[in-house]
């Protein structure tokens, strides 16, 4: 079966690190509709990392305007 890492998916605690935010902001991010979760049990979550990642960077160009966008450095880094 293959591991998390190998499926690309994030833990609520793991991407709360990297956020530097709260469990709570996280999963009101995910109720409002701002980031993608797969929800496995009620109270349990995954997230892929190419969601968390293109949240960051469509935050992070909103933030900056459109002429300062520019691509961002990765967020996560793999350990393969």
């Amino acid at each position: 079966m293959p591991t998390l890492e190998e499926l690309d998916l994030l833990t609520t605690e793991q991407v709360c690190e990297a956020l530097h935010v709260g469990r709570d902001v996280v999963l009101r991010l995910v109720h409002s509709g701002q980031l993608k979760a797969l929800k496995i049990t009620r109270k349990c979550y995954r997230y892929h990392r190419a969601d968390v990642e293109r949240f960051v960077r469509e935050r992070d160009a909103a933030a900056r305007g459109p002429e300062k966008s520019g691509p961002a450095a990765p967020m996560f880094s793999r350990k393969r």
